[in-house]
């Protein structure tokens, strides 16, 4: 039985709620199945566009698959709507800025560090 029928299917122990889908995405991951991953945080992303964490995880999901191109618009997505400042949307940016780099567009991958880092200069991973 895979996690998308044991979050959403027959069995009513099941937790259904959004922190559970997650959980099961992650322990997907874990167990080296994006494809039950990605699935798990569509249908999570599908109940409730408005959260922000299940869409990092969808993008690195696909930049750990080489699809890089889907990671980077759902980073750009995110932040025409998320403040550049705030925690979310510094993941993002960090999140865009790891796209850049694995996708060898370093020009691009610097300047998102280098916004990164205007927004926190502390940041470890903008150095």
């Amino acid at each position: 039985m895979g996690w998308l029928s044991r979050v959403f299917g027959g069995d009513a122990r099941a937790p259904r709620d959004a922190d559970a889908v997650l959980r099961a995405a992650l322990l997907a991951v874990l167990d080296r199945d994006l494809d039950e991953a990605e699935e798990l945080l569509i249908t999570l992303v599908e109940r409730n566009s408005d959260s922000v964490e299940p869409y990092l995880a969808l993008a690195r999901i696909y930049r750990m698959r080489g699809e890089v191109g889907r990671s980077i618009r759902i980073h750009q997505n995110l932040l025409l709507r998320l403040d550049p400042s705030s925690k979310q949307g510094r993941d993002a940016l960090l999140g865009l800025a790891a796209d850049f780099q694995r996708g060898g567009f370093l020009r691009r991958a610097i300047a998102s560090y280098e916004e990164l880092l205007t927004h926190d200069p502390k940041h470890l991973e903008g150095h």
